[in-house]
């Protein structure tokens, strides 16, 4: 069906009284006098008054990004985060070895409720063989002066035994941190990492939270015995992270 015109309000009254032409300067005989009811439903629509002229202008554009965040609902989104990796199993101080419980008895003699706990592959060697190595003790005496710590802080746990042939015995150990209750385990290179099966791929000066303990990572201690740079390096991050953990 064709569509009907539609006249101007002022040239209504000329066209009921018949007229269909109008003679009229170019410009305005180039201006279309009757528009079918679609083309005007297609034309712009122009404000009725200035100051819904200026309402139209002062409406702001969005950018297809936040018109895309304007239609996502209101309600919050939850986002499940990976599974934490699982405790080491613990062994029962009945089930230990005797040589086991005999270190943890030797350790409780000295510090009996320690906060930091330290260790290394050769910690056992160190600690319980006829063969200590002078100067990784003279390290770690360096750096218990330099960080000034009390007496009965500090704990030094080793991952093996010399008499099990320094074969690393990672629930034990972490039984061990767990009978002794220190808060802080100071974790000395990546070799000692494989052997407590720490399940996170760290290097060093960095930390982590496993086992209910919060683990700090330093470089091997053969590497921080033999390279000043890499001492000062390391006292440096155990000092900034023991004054975060005080605070």
């Amino acid at each position: 069906m064709a569509s009907q015109p539609v006249i101007a309000p002022h040239l209504r009254l000329w066209h009921n009284a018949g007229l269909e032409f109008l003679l009229a300067p170019e410009a305005l005989a180039k201006a279309p006098l009757l528009q079918s009811a679609s083309a005007q439903a297609r034309a712009p629509q122009t404000p009725s008054s200035p100051k819904a002229a200026q309402s139209i202008q002062s409406t702001p554009k969005l950018s297809p990004a936040t018109q895309q965040r304007a239609v996502k609902p209101q309600h919050a989104v939850s986002v499940q985060s990976p599974a934490a990796p699982p405790a080491t199993p613990r062994i029962p101080l009945s089930q230990w070895p005797e040589n086991w419980r005999a270190a943890l008895e030797h350790l409780r003699t000295r510090t009996p409720s320690p906060t930091i706990a330290w260790t290394y592959q050769q910690l056992g060697e160190d600690l319980h063989s006829n063969t200590p190595s002078a100067q990784r003790r003279a390290l770690l005496g360096r750096f218990l002066k330099d960080l000034h710590c009390p007496a009965g802080t500090h704990a030094f746990w080793p991952v093996s035994l010399p008499d099990d042939n320094n074969i690393p015995a990672p629930s034990l150990f972490w039984s061990g941190i767990h009978e002794m209750r220190a808060r802080i385990l100071i974790l000395m290179g990546s070799h000692t990492m494989r052997a407590v099966e720490l399940p996170f791929s760290l290097r060093p000066l960095q930390q982590c939270r496993y086992n209910n303990c919060l683990i700090w990572i330093v470089r091997d201690i053969n590497v921080l015995a033999e390279a000043e740079e890499h001492y000062r390096e390391t006292l440096t991050f155990l000092q900034n992270s023991l004054r975060a953990f005080g605070k």
